[in-house]
């Protein structure tokens, strides 16, 4: 295979991979957009300092969205009204403190709890 067919199949795979997740952020978005109001998002988010900045970190903090559904998600909280900083604390937040973050690890690792793994001693040589 070459260099330019690799490219293409990898490419096509990562987007295989993100396409559901992406999906999952464009579905939370459109729930938010119809069962939030604008005003009240607005209000919430919008302004200076940083209490809605703190408040915006606190709203994703437990969203299951990983790196790729937060985007949209944040997308449309901007522009719904949330300034630029609650944008930008929601969209590190989330994917950081998202409860599928830890799932992760468990899964791959096949323990029951990330707590389970034994810590390894560095070997010095």
């Amino acid at each position: 295979m070459t260099i330019a067919q690799q490219i293409i199949v990898n490419t096509w795979m990562l987007f295989l991979e993100a396409a559901p997740w992406l999906l999952l952020g464009l579905v939370v978005a459109g729930l938010i957009r119809a069962w939030v109001p604008q005003t009240l998002l607005a209000q919430w988010l919008g302004g200076r300092g940083p209490w809605p900045t703190v408040k915006a970190a606190l709203i994703g903090a437990p969203l299951p969205l990983c790196s790729c559904s937060v985007i949209p998600v944040a997308i449309g909280l901007h522009r719904s009204g949330a300034s630029r900083a609650s944008t930008t604390s929601f969209l590190v937040a989330t994917p950081e403190t998202a409860p599928i973050r830890s799932a992760r690890p468990m899964r791959c690792s096949g323990r029951s709890s990330p707590w389970c793994v034994p810590p390894r001693r560095l070997r010095v040589r």
